[in-house]
């Protein structure tokens, strides 16, 4: 966390998006916090220790007992810190009526963070984030931050290591007292207020003040599963070897090297939000895009051992917009393919078909340009939209070109017959569907808004395509409706009317030449055996019920 947090906040303010006064990190709000200490923020030995702090003896030898309202209290001025003597030699001027000026633990003057001991650009920190010189330090002072009100906010961008986590609470579950753990290791954690908090750890922390003594402890800590040592915060699951890296065994003021939190999260608000009247009024899907896209690029490019992922809400939806033009591309050739092949099927002529797939293509065309008219995005849900456009506006041309495939004369004549046909039909069924989605042009959701207006386009344009432009496309170019119609035409160019031959399978007449009229008809025949009648028909062969043909007897 000290060196590759600092590192990709680094990435992320260099980014041509961020807007940089919106940043919001643990780090960067803890280095503000200490640049704006007006004391230069005094490392007490309360809460911290340092090299060359006083020791606990030392400071209780310098104690004395002063009245602060009725309760006597147990001060510890130090060398360092104010005293109220004329001379700086001792205590014995420090009168009781001058309680501002006794030295104390909390209001002392000692050791200042601030500095170039302890942080490395102290003096930049107004521009730069702090880089503290010892590791445990850092943490101790970052961690009582974040349990004050000014850091509590940054409670939620962290996330602790669980050996830390039960370490602390094994330490909070200890007694208040001088504990003997045994192999002359102990923890004093006793609250005396004539003490003045002296012992072991920061109460208010839980860790361990001392380098050698957060070593020892944490040492101990990981090397014990009995519930009588540890209690339940150490079931086996935490050793030496759960540390990555691993602490240095010859070293007693060792320190995690890899720190005491495991997850750190920072916000940055970009120029262009999806919400287009935030904070970039031109803000579209393209540059949500972009702005996705290129700090994933930037921020992969760091190549970092704690695997930064850049995250935001919003792109759960800019997601879409990275791929929803391909997406769209996709779907709508696969429909217009289906279209083709279907129509090709059932129209059994492969130039019709083509026909009805062009028709079709164009109203998809129009209704493209209502939508742009209409400022209408390409999204997810207007793209199911425009796929569902290419599946109504078929019908609309498909049942005008099957009525001009059935249909027989000239080119004109067909394409007359299959509106006289089909035009109310597909009329009706226009309109019915406008119908239909005429109750969505009053909603306040986008998606049954966007879902009329598309739909209004699919009647309008399909219904048009269908009964104006199709037709005559089709009396044009038409295709012919069979081999023999095309034949039939051929024999009849002239014909106002045009009627398929008939033709009678399974039944041959033989109609005999008759001599010169005479004055009387034949007589009628009334049955086979007077089928030879001179001069009337001669039936050859007619078949019965059963498939059989019926032979007559020649005279």
């Amino acid at each position: 966390m000290r060196t590759e947090v600092p590192r990709i906040q680094g990435e992320l303010l260099d980014f041509d998006w961020t807007l940089k006064d919106t940043m919001l990190s643990p780090l960067r709000n803890f280095t503000r916090y200490i640049h704006e200490s007006s004391d230069t923020f005094p490392l007490s030995p309360l809460l911290f220790w340092v090299l060359g702090m006083p020791t606990d003896a030392a400071l209780r030898t310098r104690s004395r007992i002063v009245a602060i309202g009725a309760r006597n209290m147990t001060i510890y001025p130090d060398t360092l810190a104010e005293d109220c003597s004329p001379t700086g030699s001792g205590l014995n001027y420090c009168r009781a009526s001058e309680p501002n000026n006794m030295g104390g633990i909390s209001s002392g003057v000692w050791p200042r963070l601030r500095s170039s001991t302890y942080i490395k650009n102290h003096d930049k920190l107004a521009t730069e984030l702090a880089i503290f010189e010892n590791d445990k330090l850092f943490y101790d002072v970052f961690h009582a931050w974040i349990s004050t009100p000014q850091g509590a906010s940054m409670r939620g961008f962290l996330s602790l290591h669980h050996w830390y986590q039960n370490f602390t609470e094994w330490i909070e579950w200890m007694p208040e007292e001088n504990n003997d753990l045994g192999g002359g290791i102990f923890l004093d954690k006793r609250r005396d207020m004539s003490s003045g908090f002296l012992n072991d750890v920061n109460n208010s922390t839980r860790r361990p003040k001392t380098p050698e003594k957060f070593c020892e402890l944490l040492r101990y800590f990981l090397s014990n599963t009995e519930e009588a040592k540890v209690g339940i915060y150490n079931n086996g699951s935490f050793t030496l070897k759960t540390l990555e890296p691993a602490m240095d065994d010859n070293s007693p003021t060792c320190y995690p090297p890899g720190g005491d939190i495991r997850f750190s999260r920072m916000n940055a608000e970009m120029k262009c939000k999806l919400e287009l009247d935030a904070v970039c009024e031109l803000a579209n899907s393209t540059q949500e895009v972009e702005v996705m896209t290129g700090i994933r690029t930037k921020i992969k490019a760091l190549e970092s051992p704690v695997n930064p992922i850049p995250y935001s809400f919003t792109w759960l939806f800019t997601e879409q917009y990275s791929v929803v033009r391909n997406e769209a591309y996709q779907n709508i050739i696969l429909a217009i393919a289906a279209v083709l092949v279907i129509t090709i099927f059932f129209l059994n002529h492969i130039w019709c078909a083509i026909l009805v797939t062009l028709n079709v293509t164009m109203v998809l065309i129009d209704v493209v340009a209502l939508m742009y008219l209409w400022g209408l995005s390409i999204n997810s849900v207007s793209i199911v939209n425009l796929v569902l456009a290419i599946g109504l506006a078929v019908d609309y041309s498909a049942h005008v070109a099957h009525a001009f495939m059935s249909a027989t004369g000239t080119r004109n004549e067909r394409a007359c017959k299959s509106m006289m046909e089909m035009g109310s039909d597909v009329i009706h069924g226009a309109f019915s569907t406008f119908l239909a989605v005429l109750v969505l042009s009053t909603s306040q959701s986008y998606i049954f808004r966007s879902l009329f207006q598309q739909f209004f386009g699919i009647c309008i344009f399909g219904a048009l395509h269908g009964l104006v432009v199709l037709p005559v496309v089709l009396s044009l170019v038409g295709p012919p409706t069979s081999k023999t119609e095309e034949e039939w035409v051929n024999k009849h160019p002239d014909a106002e009317t045009s009627q398929k031959p008939t033709k009678l399978d399974g039944v041959e007449m033989n109609y005999v030449k008759t001599p010169t009229p005479t004055a009387t008809p034949p007589p009628t025949v009334n049955s086979m055996a007077q089928a030879d009648v001179d001069g009337g028909p001669k039936v050859v062969g007619v078949p019965n019920m059963d498939g059989r043909a019926v032979e007559n007897n020649k005279s």
